[in-house]
């Protein structure tokens, strides 16, 4: 049986939910997809071929795109009901419809801009194998975290992106700047994305994707 979707969804919610459900069904649900091993634009470097990433939007994604030269990624389930209400009583709130809609009827992270949305319980990890909620079960080693935060993705470098609940409102987390330990690393600009909503973020990869299914 389908999973119910439990937020409201206005149109341009559900424009977005749509394209992602798109992304997720084609395997190409982030911004950087490997090509597949036979690629042949791919480096080689004593006998070994590297595999090579392509960036949505560039003429190189494109062509690859189009020569069936990208490999499929991988999809993480959608979420159990429980797993999102654990979520929020740690965030302390509800999450977003937005996202709470994505986690329960398309994907348990995995998907988006960065390196992939985290999931919630079971759900899709960064590279220190944590989820949303393993980094909320340790909120006490994130300075300053405000309250109602909810772990969005990792940039790279231990950059992150945070979503306020229910508000939508994005903040992100530099340790990599030069401020004093006792200064908190959060920010409610929402580096490096300069969409400071959770529709405005979603909605501008959505938008840039929309070409790309």
């Amino acid at each position: 049986m389908r999973r119910v979707v439990i937020a409201p969804v206005g149109r341009d919610a559900g424009q977005i939910l749509s394209e992602i459900r798109s992304l997720v069904e084609a395997g190409l649900q982030l911004d950087e997809v490997p090509g597949r091993p036979d690629d042949p634009s791919a480096l080689v470097i004593n006998g070994h071929r590297l595999v090579r990433r392509y960036t949505r939007g560039t003429p190189d994604y494109e062509s690859a795109l189009r020569q069936g030269m990208l490999e499929r990624l991988p999809h993480t389930p959608p979420a159990s009901t429980s797993a999102v209400e654990q979520a929020e009583e740690l965030v302390g709130a509800t999450l977003p419809g937005l996202v709470k809609n994505i986690f329960l009827d398309i994907a348990n992270g995995g998907f988006g801009p960065a390196y992939g949305v985290l999931g919630v319980e079971h759900g899709f990890r960064d590279d220190l194998q944590r989820t949303a909620v393993d980094i909320l079960k340790r909120r006490d080693e994130w300075l300053g975290m405000p309250d109602n935060l909810l772990p969005l993705c990792s940039w790279g470098c231990a950059i992150y992106s945070f979503v306020h609940c229910p508000a939508g409102r994005i903040f992100g987390w530099d340790p990599n700047r030069s401020r004093p330990r006792t200064t908190s690393r959060f920010s409610s600009r929402s580096t490096p994305s300069r969409h400071g909503s959770m529709r405005g973020w979603t909605a501008h990869f959505g938008n840039r994707c929309a070409s790309s299914t």
